[in-house]
């Protein structure tokens, strides 16, 4: 850590002296004074936070760990004081975005994910954004943020440092890293003439459940490890997939006395959720060779060994090899812990799945039901892990097409979701995409698409990009709630809904070519049911683009489209554009599609039409003779195209 500091600051002197002193000066006890003042401590330890910066936080872990440790102590003697309830302020400048997303979420939780500074102090709170004012990016905001010391359940860890702060007249308290606040309002005032975005918020008991849930599938399993596999862990669940597995590696090659059992089981893991399979089973069976049987903690763990086992062969759709996973580690655990236990109730769901999707739907049920009620043995009446049966019990009912109780259970998993996690956990999107489905498979087709869009709009703002490839097929989820006919469907709540389907399919990737042109060709449709030329115009054009750059020797796909916006510009009376689309697909078929006769005969009377409304008959005439001809070519004299060109070319000779 010294040295990489070091090499960080060497070319500031200040800083480098600031290092020297750390180094000779440094204890666990004056690891808040160190971070208050404006030095190399709190600037790197702050930068690494806010970027999860993983290899920096590597770095820092020990520091960190002290700073938080003591944070604890500090917040038992405050807890214990004299004091109730304290009102502490912090005033900052953010984005307008981030000031958007707190006014979205008031109601619900918000956590952050570095050091979090305030005062017990209004005045000092105002002296960092006193004359500062609001541009098109960034605003002023102020929060104040209620603490109840009482709260015997409170998760918030946050301490008075006056005693060890470089600025004790600044009466600064500080928060814990992941300290979780529930939004209780955002408003607007105007303080020394200054525009100002007041945030009202509690600490909240309810922050327990939050960091409780990065254990909740395998508490028993993640208990025996160390904090730095454990680090490993939740880097997966952040979407960090290469950094989990780059840490995992060098623990791997550099153990430093960590448990090579735990490493494999956890690169296993890995592998497993990237689709490689054979590297996983290689890293599960290396774990359980090297695990010592005659360690009863050890024994434990190798029972999640063979549930994750399981796990890899259901993904494989080995059904009958993952069931025999599934029955070892259950008995295995059973034997180092008498049931109930959550750990055994995850077995058993993870049973239930399997019939499930084999449609056994009552053994499922049976398992899945087990399950629960183990959980709820173990457990508060309203523990988040509940959401997780009540989300598989919901998809059985949703299997046998017993909607009513389907959606009961969905939106019970829902339920507890929106309370105790934070507002755009990826969890939340499960349950909204399974009400969704549920509504959809109902009929409800507009209500189902709500779902699905709430959904979205969470994935959108989750990092990981494995989470975001579920994009795609939650756009083809909200298609179906669409009539097939884009004509018949063209309310204001459907446009809506399809212009912000658009946008998000404009952002997949790797782009659906072929999606995004069927979007617009939807809208297409809609805007000219709608009379609305313009628009129509607007996204045929776009689609057009696409098809040149994705297919463009797709010559008749090109030339159809070239023909749609003649047809367009000319409905607007635009007829030099109209001249222009109809001349280029006439080229293209002329010198492409030349046996396509009746393509060709189409441009050339398209043409003629143009000309004709220009008054410019000699032409006009021309390309009617080029469309009869081209008709006679394919059509009997007397047929009907035929016919009116000879019509056509008769009425345009009265005019030459």
């Amino acid at each position: 850590m010294i040295n990489v500091c070091r090499q960080y600051y060497r070319n500031n002197r200040q800083f480098l002296k600031q290092i020297d002193e750390f180094q000779e000066h440094y204890h666990q006890g004056a690891c808040i004074y160190w971070y208050t003042i404006d030095g190399f401590i709190y600037r790197l330890i702050n930068t690494a936070l806010r970027t999860e910066n993983i290899e920096q936080l590597y770095i820092f872990r020990y520091y960190i760990a002290d700073l938080s440790r003591q944070l604890r102590d500090e917040y038992q003697k405050l807890k214990h004081g004299n004091e109730s309830m304290i009102e502490l302020y912090r005033g900052t400048i953010i984005t307008r975005n981030e000031v958007e997303q707190l006014q979205a979420n008031v109601g619900h939780l918000i956590a952050t994910n570095t050091y979090w500074s305030t005062s017990r102090k209004k005045s000092v709170a105002y002296t960092y954004i006193n004359g500062c004012q609001n541009d098109t990016d960034r605003m002023v905001v102020l929060f104040q943020i209620e603490c109840n010391l009482r709260n015997e359940d409170n998760s918030v860890i946050f301490a008075d440092i006056i005693g060890s702060s470089n600025f004790p007249e600044e009466k600064e308290v500080l928060f814990d890293i992941g300290a979780v606040f529930r939004i209780e309002s955002v408003t607007s005032d105007t303080i020394d003439k200054t525009e100002v975005v007041v945030v009202q918020m509690k600490t909240t008991n309810e922050g327990k459940d939050v960091l409780e849930e990065y254990q909740n599938q395998n508490r028993e399993e993640m208990v025996v490890e160390s904090p730095t596999i454990m680090l490993c862990t939740i880097l997966k669940r952040m979407g960090k997939l290469d950094q989990s597995y780059q840490l995992l590696e060098r623990l791997l090659d550099h153990p430093n006395g960590e448990n090579l059992v735990h490493i494999h089981n956890r690169l296993g893991i890995t592998y497993k959720d990237v689709h490689q399979y054979d590297l996983a089973l290689k890293h599960f069976e290396q774990a359980l060779q090297l695990t010592d049987f005659s360690d009863p903690s050890q024994r434990k763990y190798a029972a999640f060994i063979h549930h994750n086992k399981g796990l890899l062969y259901a993904k494989r759709k080995q059904h009958d090899e993952a069931l025999k996973f599934y029955g070892e580690a259950i008995t295995m655990l059973t034997k180092e812990i008498s049931p109930p236990n959550t750990g055994i109730a995850q077995f058993l769901s993870s049973i239930g799945r399997i019939y499930f999707h084999q449609r056994k739907y009552q053994k499922a049920f049976q398992y899945q039901q087990d399950a629960l009620q183990m959980r709820e043995e173990c457990l508060p009446a309203d523990h988040l892990v509940l959401a997780f049966s009540y989300a598989d019990i919901g998809n059985i009912y949703r299997g046998q097409r017993n909607y009513e109780q389907a959606l009961h259970y969905h939106k019970k998993a829902l339920a507890l979701r929106q309370r105790y996690l934070l507002a755009n956990h990826y969890q939340t999107t499960y349950s909204l995409r399974d009400v969704g489905k549920t509504y959809f498979e109902m009929g409800e087709h507009k209500q189902a698409r709500r779902y699905f869009f709430d959904s979205l709009e969470i994935i959108k703002k989750w990092f990981s990009i494995s989470f975001k490839d579920s994009i795609p097929s939650l756009l083809e989820d909200i298609d179906k709630t669409f009539d097939v006919d884009a004509s018949k469907d063209a309310s204001a709540d459907s446009l809506r809904d399809r212009l912000e389907a658009l946008e998000l399919q404009r952002q997949v990737e790797p782009v659906d070519y072929s999606r995004l042109i069927y979007r617009l060709d939807q809208l297409v449709s809609i805007y000219k049911h709608l009379n609305n030329v313009n628009d129509s115009l607007k996204y045929a054009k776009q689609a057009l683009e696409i098809q040149r750059s994705i297919q463009p020797d797709n010559y008749l796909a090109v030339s159809q489209r070239l023909d749609y916006l003649g047809f367009m510009c000319k409905s607007m009376r635009n007829l030099n554009d109209a001249l222009m689309y109809y001349e280029e697909a006439l080229d293209i078929r002329a010198r492409h599609l030349s046996n396509e006769r009746w393509y060709l005969a189409c441009s050339w009377k398209n043409v003629a039409t143009v000309y004709e409304q220009k008054r410019d008959y000699r032409r006009a005439l021309d390309s009617y003779n080029q469309a009869w001809t081209e008709y006679h070519v394919n059509y009997q004299h007397k047929h009907s195209f035929c016919q009116e060109m000879s019509r056509n070319i008769a009425r345009v000779k009265r005019y030459l």
